[in-house]
């Protein structure tokens, strides 16, 4: 990845403001940017089971180097939602498990678009960091959680797909 091209990207999140979405599994700083979704409205971050495939909102045509990254590495037609989520000063996900109120629920995949060594990630009984760069597949039916302990934090895509 461009970390420059990232680092502007990130500049435009942030500037933008984040969406008001699962504030309640959360302490700390704890954000997250919808950026794909079931109709492409910008704010709709919350995750539903539908046909179809997502579309990107109006707030992601300014993310230009993000959309290549995703159209350019995964097949768009399986995603159902995209957020960047950002984590930092002591932010922190309450451990739990993904999508217990949907019939199928989905995969989620992570891509790691800036981090440092304080932000941390766990599932079952594992901790662990994922690095910038990386890419992630995160079995929401095991108990997970993360936490960043630093200013800047962690911004990761996270990518529903069926």
């Amino acid at each position: 990845m461009d970390k420059n091209k990232i680092k502007n990207e990130i500049s435009v999140i942030e500037e933008s403001g984040f969406d008001d979405a699962y504030k309640e599994y959360s302490i700390g700083k704890w954000r997250t940017k919808s950026i794909w979704n079931q109709n492409g409205i910008n704010g709709e971050a919350i995750s539903k089971e539908y046909c179809g495939h997502a579309k990107r909102t109006f707030f992601s045509n300014q993310l230009t180097y993000i959309n290549e990254i995703i159209s350019k590495n995964f097949n768009t037609k399986y995603i159902k939602s995209v957020r960047v989520l950002n984590s930092c000063e002591n932010g922190m996900i309450f451990p739990h498990k993904d999508y217990l109120e949907f019939k199928k629920g989905f995969n989620r995949v992570r891509v790691v678009l800036y981090t440092d060594k304080n932000c941390l990630n766990s599932e079952k009984d594992t901790i662990y960091h994922m690095r910038a760069g990386e890419v992630w597949y995160v079995d929401g039916s095991n108990i997970h959680s993360a936490m960043s302990l630093s200013e800047k934090g962690k911004f990761t895509l996270i990518e529903a797909v069926m």
